[in-house]
């Protein structure tokens, strides 16, 4: 269910016992976790549905170090997050892209394929 704001939400009666903050990749992957553990959540997003000029200014700074784009280009305030840019292409990782390159410093990762863990709250 999606609230257009705060007092609709409140109105609900919800009474969630975790609370995301953002819509994102990360949040809603934890929020599915905790629903799947019975575990009430809401997720809270700054924006909404569609990408607006207002939302988009809190976004404007500077980067300081590394070039980068600017952070209003390369983050969108609205349901989805930054998944938004992505264009479909979310998919799981394969074995190898968990590899260590011998010609990439500090490649691997610390895990591997197939490890998954759950917060303890959500084991079963």
């Amino acid at each position: 269910m999606i609230f257009p704001g705060v007092a609709e939400f409140r109105a609900s009666g919800f009474q969630p016992k975790v609370a995301v903050i953002g819509s994102g990749p990360a949040g809603i992957s934890i929020a599915r976790i905790l629903d799947r553990a019975n575990i009430p959540v809401v997720v809270f997003e700054a924006g909404t549905d569609h990408v607006t000029d207002q939302s988009q200014d809190f976004y404007k700074g500077s980067t300081v170090g590394d070039p980068y784009f600017d952070l209003d280009v390369t983050r969108i305030r609205l349901l989805g997050g930054c998944s938004n840019h992505w264009a479909g292409w979310c998919r799981l990782l394969d074995a190898h892209d968990f590899d260590k390159r011998d010609w990439i410093p500090h490649s691997g990762w610390p895990i591997a394929h197939g490890h998954r863990t759950l917060p303890r709250c959500c084991s079963r």
